[in-house]
């Protein structure tokens, strides 16, 4: 989870905070860099509870939309709105402390036990050592680890599923309303993908936040999206539910589902 700091992201005096809610809008949405448009133009929302996946090729702008949504870049035409609020005019500390972000390197502080790497938005947060230490522990459980045999190893003495289930424990430290994947499981054996894909489907159901998972990966976007979002050169060329896809004659489906 990014949680940035207020060095890093200064915010003006008319910055606005985040409300409960949890809806994802992108509203004519686009993104450039040197002339060149990456993403765009973007029309889609994302509702409460919801877990929308981003499928597609390298490449194709699933990862630069994730970020616009946490405000890590932000739009070059048109808006993106988290919880009612542009990500243009927002407390961007404020934001990202309200979602939660996975990533597929994991990006676990090697020198923190896992404890500590678990407990770091908390501590961040200003929490007591009491409830840092509880929630910590009801995190590590709901990720299928056990507090007291794995809390005070290093992250190097874990196995990369082990890894990946504190990295998804830490992101949902301070009960964040949405959750940010990028290929969350991408680097780890395809027997242990199986088994987290299985329990993020059962983590998201219970918590029902709100999810977006980005992937490459055909039969985990059909496992774990409500409705899947396939990119194609940097727009979405189609979105609906797995019942939707799998129908679809769309060529940038069909290239997908047939490659």
């Amino acid at each position: 989870m990014d949680v940035g700091s207020p060095a890093l992201f200064p915010s003006s005096p008319h910055t606005t905070t985040v409300p409960v809610v949890s809806e994802i809008k992108f509203k004519n949405t686009g993104y450039s860099l040197e002339g060149k448009r990456l993403v765009g133009p973007l029309n889609v929302e994302i509702e409460t509870g919801e877990t929308v996946v981003f499928l597609g090729a390298s490449g194709s702008g699933k990862t630069t939309t994730l970020r616009l949504v946490n405000g890590l870049i932000l739009p070059t035409s048109g808006k993106v709105e988290v919880s009612g609020v542009r990500t243009d005019v927002v407390n961007l500390v404020e934001l990202r402390r309200s979602i939660g972000y996975v990533i597929q390197e994991v990006g676990l502080l090697p020198h923190m036990t896992v404890a500590q790497n678990t407990g770091l938005v908390l501590r961040l947060l200003g929490r007591g050592s009491e409830e840092m230490a509880r929630r910590t522990g009801e995190l590590l459980q709901m990720v299928h680890l056990d507090a007291d045999e794995l809390g005070n190893r290093l992250p190097h003495q874990l196995s990369g599923g082990q890894r990946q289930r504190v990295g998804v424990a830490r992101a949902l430290a301070a009960d964040p309303a949405i959750l940010l994947c990028d290929e969350p499981f991408g680097a780890v054996d395809a027997a242990t993908r199986g088994a987290l894909q299985i329990e993020f489907l059962e983590l998201t159901r219970e918590l029902r936040k709100t999810v977006i998972f980005v992937t490459h990966d055909v039969s985990e976007a059909t496992l774990l999206g409500d409705r899947i979002a396939v990119f194609d050169e940097g727009t979405i060329g189609f979105i609906g539910t797995r019942a939707e896809f799998e129908k679809s004659d769309k060529s940038c489906v069909t290239r997908l589902r047939n490659p």
